[in-house]
């Protein structure tokens, strides 16, 4: 509910200054050619790590998706649904702080990016939901 409605209370991307580029956790249709954006609180290029083969294997299949989604309108969203940026009253979500992980991109992403960090409210504190 609280991703419907702050992209329905977002300005179109033509009013608003460029958001380019954007953050390297939703950086998926980055312009390396890679299946992994750079990212900003590391050293390294993932890509030339190896990984588990089924971690690139997925990766190389959810960007292609995205890049799929051209035909989606590019919307403006929040970027980083990371539990502490979300203010809570009881099991409800109230809120979404740290602005300045702004983006502008298709609503697929969006919800992809929305059910990565959003926590399960739990007894005892948050949970990261497992992915799908």
């Amino acid at each position: 509910m609280l991703l419907a409605v702050l992209i329905s209370s977002a300005p179109p991307v033509p009013a608003v200054p460029s958001l380019e580029p954007s953050p390297p956790w939703v950086g998926w249709a980055h312009d390396g050619a890679g299946v992994w954006p750079q990212p900003d609180d590391l050293e390294v290029d993932l890509n030339v790590h190896p990984g588990p083969a089924w971690l690139d294997e997925l990766g190389g299949r959810i960007r292609a998706r995205i890049a799929g989604s051209t035909t989606q309108p590019v919307i403006v969203g929040h970027g980083d649904w990371e539990s502490h940026n979300i203010g809570w009253q009881g099991s409800t979500a109230l809120a979404v702080f740290d602005w300045d992980s702004v983006v502008a991109l298709s609503e697929v992403c969006h919800r992809r990016r929305c059910g990565d960090g959003l926590p399960i409210r739990r007894a005892g504190g948050c949970r990261h939901r497992r992915p799908n």
